[in-house]
Order: C-alpha cells, then structure tokens, then sequence
C-alpha cells in the first residue's frame, strides 16, 4: 500500500483474496462457507434470537 503522501490518493479497498489461496488450513481455504464444530449451536441461537423478536 502507497501512502497518500506519496501517491497523493487515500483508497481503502477490502483485504480480498482469490478463492482457493492456501492460508494453512488446506481443505478449509478450499470451502466458500467453513462449517465447524459450533455451527449447529450457531443456528439455534440464530432462530432462538429471531423468534423473540417476532414475538416482540
């Protein structure tokens, strides 16, 4: 990244990748959505949350 001072631009740009990059975690970094062992509390808490609020 160039400073400002020196480019005489200020950009701000998301640290994005390409798909697939190996990060060490090898089949992980291969998956779009990584599942893991808390996914299953994930999603009850979720529609926990979201069923109070419509009751709300």
């Amino acid at each position: 990244m160039l400073l400002p001072l020196i480019s005489g631009r200020y950009e701000v740009k998301p640290g994005m990748i390409a798909f697939g990059f190996c990060l060490g975690e090898t089949q992980a970094d291969r998956q779009v959505f990584q599942i893991d062992d808390n996914f299953t509390h994930y999603c009850q808490t979720k529609l926990l949350a979201g069923a109070k609020r419509m009751v709300l």
